[in-house]
């Protein structure tokens, strides 16, 4: 609770004042000016000073707010994305398609969006928010330079990629440089200063309040430095105010009943409030208060003033720190998007245009060459003329593959049923030279090829 000593100190100098006069004060002197200090001291607050209206967000809290909307923006547009390609895996028809163009399609798609998700989740991170922490980049910054030099650490890659280190560097600079004590406030020329500054203001106040020196050991419950101290004096106060107010109100009465009397009848009342005064200058001493007061009052500014410049401080670094951030990210958030989509397009190519070759055991019709091995072994599907090229049904049991596939080798499986019963389920391999193969049309095939073989 904050006691309004500065009001009852003047009421208090008022009163040695009074003492050391020659002439004894009245009655109703003392029982005036009693009832003009015990008001002050009723009339005091018992809670401590009105908080202060919020303000507006800060600069760091403005700027993460943006910075989060538009990330989550670009993260969800990226996500929809993703869902749209993963999603579609169990609706499409992969049995025709390209695995290798599918495959490596989704791995891209995956691996931008895991790019992403990191990114964005890097971006989340808590800045430093303690005036230690910032005091610890520092000095890493510093003992970096003395290594490799002032200019040691603005790397010669990719801005991007040391985009958050570069940010708090400037900030090292801007705290070291000419305008240094602007931000770290009068007499300040580092951050660990102003940590030490602002901790030794703290324990003065506290020393002035409690009346004990915090670096000996605590004193015992009886000692004279609690009694001395400001809050110890306002105890004092406090518990002896009630007791005044009850015996002035019944002054009060008294001096009313009394009115027509003598001030000699007032000898003891005289006497019991000149008493009363002895016990308020001894738990007010103005000689030693006002003093006191004035000093804790200047130590109070000095530390708002520090605290102020501490605020300060930590904004810039949020502010520093959430710049080289997003500068960071953002050249990560453009990778992953650009794997998203390379990977989404290459995924789509791939559903979209199945393989054109035909699978083994599609019908075809062969036609042989006339003393192949393949017309050889195959005689007896020949026809009445065996120097006759016939055409003959088969299932085509592997593609034909070479430098020209058009041309290549390819087999195929006997089902023509002009045959042997033995041949038919043979597998015969014919050459480029031997023969070539059309796929088959209707029920009746037919004769000829498109892409002779040798030809």
């Amino acid at each position: 609770m904050s006691f309004p000593w500065h009001m009852v100190c003047g009421t208090g100098i008022e009163l040695e004042r009074e003492r050391g006069k020659t002439v004894a004060p009245t009655e109703t002197d003392i029982l005036s000016r009693l009832q003009q200090l015990l008001a002050k001291v009723l009339a005091s607050p018992a809670e401590g000073p009105t908080p202060e209206k919020p303000v507006a967000k800060s600069v760091a809290e403005r700027a993460r707010a943006k910075y989060d909307i538009l990330v989550r923006w670009i993260f969800s547009v990226l996500a929809a994305i993703g869902v749209l390609i993963f999603g579609s895996l169990p609706f499409v028809d992969l049995k025709d398609v390209s695995p290798i163009i599918v495959v490596v399609g989704l791995f891209l798609a995956g691996l931008g969006i895991c790019l992403v998700v990191w990114a964005v989740t890097k971006g989340m991170e808590p800045v430093d928010a303690s005036l230690g922490e910032i005091k610890r980049a520092f000095e890493e910054i510093k003992n970096a330079q003395k290594d490799h030099g002032h200019r040691a650490l603005a790397p010669k890659r990719p801005a991007w990629w040391h985009a958050s280190w570069n940010s708090t560097l400037e900030l090292y600079h801007i705290l070291n440089g000419d305008e240094r004590e602007a931000h770290l406030g009068p007499g300040v020329t580092s951050v660990e200063m102003l940590i030490d500054r602002i901790g030794e203001l703290e324990s003065a106040l506290l020393r002035s309040d409690v009346g004990w020196n915090l670096d000996d050991p605590m004193p015992a419950w009886n000692a004279e430095s609690w009694s001395g101290s400001l809050v110890g004096r306002q105890a004092a106060w406090e518990k002896l105010a009630p007791d005044l107010a009850a015996a002035l109100k019944r002054a009060e009465e008294g001096a009313a009943a009394h009115a027509t009397q003598d001030a000699s009848s007032w000898t003891f009342a005289t006497s019991y409030w000149q008493a009363q005064y002895e016990k308020l200058i001894a738990a007010n001493p103005a000689e030693t208060l006002a003093p006191m007061i004035a000093a804790q009052d200047a130590m109070d500014a000095a530390l708002k003033t520090y605290l102020r410049h501490r605020s300060l401080i930590l904004q810039e670094s949020a502010v520093a720190q959430l710049r080289g951030t997003f500068r960071s990210v953002r050249g990560w958030l453009l990778i992953g998007g650009l794997l998203t989509l390379i990977g989404g397009i290459t995924y789509a190519f791939g559903i979209a245009n199945p393989a054109t070759i035909q699978p083994p055991n599609t019908s075809i019709v062969v036609d042989l060459k006339a003393d192949s091995g393949p017309w050889k072994s195959l005689s007896s599907c020949q026809g009445e003329k065996a120097a006759d090229i016939k055409a003959l049904a088969g299932l085509l049991y592997s593609e034909r593959r070479g430098s020209e596939p058009a041309n290549g080798t390819f087999s195929f499986i006997v089902t023509d049923q002009r045959c042997r019963a033995s041949q038919i389920g043979m597998i015969i391999e014919v050459a480029p030279a031997e023969g070539s193969y059309d796929v088959a049309v209707g029920p009746a095939g037919r004769r000829g090829s498109t892409a002779e073989a040798g030809s």
